[in-house]
């Protein structure tokens, strides 16, 4: 039985995460049967290290992240470095696919952040201990978000959170700019 070597689990590596930078991935005409035994050894691979790649997005620098299956220590390692150093790349790739297709976001595995509710109140401020008058405005948003967990690949488990954030005029403005410019994308 045939197992591909280092150096080609490493090139696969460094396909799958062209792949998910819009790029050209691995095809099974090029490792099977030279290098895995068969299609479904292959594809196996590939679909694990794309979920790894996508799930690494979420993990600091230096963190490492947990292999399901039973992969060689050298290989954890060759998959570990090769995410490691191209992680800005997949990241960026991730985001513009998540721009370019909303819906593709349905296809992205989780840990997936969704705003499910939001509340906004808006303050007066006319003094303070420092200042006798202020008469500035201030905005609270309350964003609710969702976050789904993911565990093991399998099981999704929801988390919710309240995100609180006081307001100027002008972080106001910023954000409604950047909520515009975002919407312009989606539109197109």
């Amino acid at each position: 039985m045939r197992s591909p070597s280092i150096e080609i689990i490493s090139k696969v590596v460094h396909e799958l995460i062209d792949q998910h930078c819009g790029r050209d991935g691995p095809t099974e005409e090029l490792y099977v049967p030279d290098h895995w035994p068969d299609v479904e050894k292959f594809n196996s691979f590939v679909s694990t290290i794309s979920q790894l790649i996508v799930h690494s997005v979420d993990f600091k620098h230096g963190q490492t992240f947990k292999f399901t299956g039973d992969l060689p220590e050298e290989v954890k390692k060759s998959v570990h470095e090769a995410i490691e150093m191209r992680r800005a790349e997949i990241k960026t790739g991730l985001i513009d696919k998540i721009i370019s297709s909303p819906s593709s976001i349905i296809s992205l595995p989780s840990p997936l952040t969704v705003m499910k509710d939001f509340d906004w109140q808006v303050k007066m401020v006319l003094a303070s201990n420092l200042l006798s008058e202020i008469n500035e405005s201030l905005i609270n948003l309350d964003l609710s978000l969702v976050k789904s967990v993911s565990k093991g690949f399998e099981s999704l488990s929801d988390q919710e959170e309240i995100s609180s954030i006081e307001m100027d005029k002008s972080e106001i403005r910023q954000l409604i700019e950047k909520l515009e410019g975002l919407m312009d994308k989606l539109d197109h």
